[in-house]
């Protein structure tokens, strides 16, 4: 695992799978991060999809072998939850 701080000042936690691929991307809570902050982590298939919310601010990333789910804050402070699928799918957007 590796802790930083990214050039907007938000503190994130990078944690790894055994074969050092990225598992989960975790902004350090009470705080978020900006997503455009992180997006040269993230496949090229999810920073294309239709809906991805560049622009949001993240709680969590998670990075599986077929699915990708991040929970936030959309641009207008509303609480998300999305899913997308390895090929950069959208397959859930939810409100909280």
């Amino acid at each position: 695992d590796v802790e930083g701080r990214l050039p907007g000042g938000a503190w994130v936690e990078l944690d790894f799978h055994r074969d050092g691929t990225l598992d989960k991307i975790e902004a350090r809570p009470p705080a978020l991060a900006p997503i455009r902050e992180v997006t040269a982590l993230l496949p090229e298939t999810l920073l294309r999809a239709d809906g991805f919310p560049g622009d949001a601010r993240f709680e969590k990333i998670d990075l599986e072998e077929d699915a990708v789910e991040i929970e936030g804050r959309d641009a207008a402070g509303r609480r998300f939850k999305a899913d997308y699928t390895a090929d950069g799918r959208m397959t859930e957007w939810k409100y909280d």
